[in-house]
Order: structure tokens, then sequence, then C-alpha cells
């Protein structure tokens, strides 16, 4: 500074005027960048999702035990269910942790099962409270589950595990979930393609290997990044699932 007397210690009461004049004017200024900053910072975040996890509440449900090739629950609230002329609500059934259910029972059998209740939109997941299943007497006239084959399909999406993305993690997607998501796999927890349209609309598709069966390691590969998927769509009394063709899946 030409002046000394603008020049300023820290320790002194107060700065010379010409210092004084400067931070008058350039300390809102900054303030209102900062400001600004934040906002832009935070608006540009995604929102959580609305999916819940119900974490110390208990939930029993009753309903027709299928495992193909995931265990779940077929419930019949309605006459329309009982009857068939309306889908019955499928919940799928999960293990404590990052495993899936391991039930000893046999299919079409009956059952009361006991956990906690994980939704996201119109997805429901149980996370099974061990002990808790019990047999039950089947309802009359109940309709078989059904199957009905929507043909082939070529999606992009990406592939998550179901527990997590439908509630019990925020995001439960994406690269800071990729190795939850490889763990809860590799434990039994059913693999889902999640796929997105122009309009904004979600599907949620479970996978399972071109002859119907469970997925091996191999899939671990294409968790948790972009891909296009291909194979044959079905739909399961209510739930889309997605039989992929050998080496069906390929990063995009």
């Amino acid at each position: 500074m030409s002046d000394p007397s603008e020049f300023y210690l820290g320790y002194a009461d107060k700065p010379p005027a010409p210092v004084r004049q400067w931070l008058q004017r350039c300390v809102p200024l900054v303030l209102a960048v900062a400001g600004f900053s934040l906002g832009a910072f935070a608006s540009a975040q995604q929102p959580f999702s609305d999916a819940t996890f119900a974490f110390g509440d208990t939930t029993t449900l009753t309903g027709r035990y299928i495992a193909d090739p995931y265990p779940a629950l077929l419930i019949y609230n309605t006459p329309a269910d009982v009857s068939g002329t309306v889908e019955p609500s499928r919940v799928h059934l999960v293990g404590q942790g990052k495993f899936g259910a391991q039930l000893n029972i046999e299919p079409n059998t009956f059952v009361s099962v006991s956990g906690t209740l994980i939704a996201r939109e119109q997805q429901s997941v149980l996370e099974v409270i061990d002990d808790s299943v019990a047999t039950i007497a089947a309802p009359d006239n109940t309709a078989t589950p059904t199957r009905h084959a929507l043909g082939a399909v070529s999606l992009r999406g990406e592939i998550v595990d179901s527990k997590c993305h439908l509630g019990v993690m925020k995001p439960g997607e994406g690269t800071a979930h990729r190795a939850c998501a490889i763990r809860c796999i590799s434990g039994g927890l059913p693999p889902m393609l999640v796929t997105r349209n122009d309009d904004g609309h979600v599907d949620y598709i479970l996978m399972s290997q071109h002859d119907g069966s469970v997925f091996d390691r191999s899939l671990l590969a294409f968790v948790g990044k972009p891909v296009q998927v291909s194979g044959m769509l079905e739909r399961r009394n209510g739930a889309l699932y997605l039989d992929i063709n050998n080496n069906g899946i390929n990063r995009l």
C-alpha cells in the first residue's frame, strides 16, 4: 500500500478506514456468492426415494408360499384374488442381513410369516423373522399361480439387490452402493433390473437365468453399472421376471 496508514495488524483495535471500506464492500459479496453456491449445490442433489423400511415394526402376512426361483408369498385379500379374476399381491421373502430367505417349506403351502416390511412404490419385501413361519389351512378354491409370457425384450437399466433398493438403503443404487449390492446378491438376495423410460416410468424386474434358475456369481461383474439385458419377459402373479439369454448382459 502506498499510504503507511493503510497497513493493518490483526491485533489492532480496528482497521484503517480504507481497509474497513474494502471489507464492507467485499464481505457481503462473498457471503452472497457462498449462499448462492450452497443453494445451487443442494438443489442439484437427487432427492431420496419414498421407499420405506419399517425397522422395529413386525408385520404378519398369510398366503401361498412359492419359490420360482425366489421365495415369495402370494396374498389373497379379496374374493377376486381367490378366484383368479385379479392377480393376488406378491411379497418377496428375504432373510436377515445380506442373505436370502432359507425356508424349509414345500411350494404351494399356505403359511403365516412375520417380519419387517420393506416397500417402494408397488414392490414389497418381507425380512423374515427366524422361526416365525407356520403352516395354515388353505382357503377353499384358491386359484393356482399364473404365468404370462410377454415376449423377447432388450432393456437398459441397472442391476441392484432388491432388498436394499426397495427400502433398506438410501440410495440403494449406483456406484456408491455397488459393493453392498454385490455382497447382498452373493448372499442370495434376488437381483433386480431397474429400468426407466423417457417419461420417468420405472419398472422393477426380477432376474433369473434362461432356464429359470437363480444366477451364479457371473452376474456380479454387472451389478451397479449401466447395462443392456436381453431375454424373455414374463409376468408371474403381478411381478415381472426376465429370464436372461446366454451372454445376454452387456455393459453400456
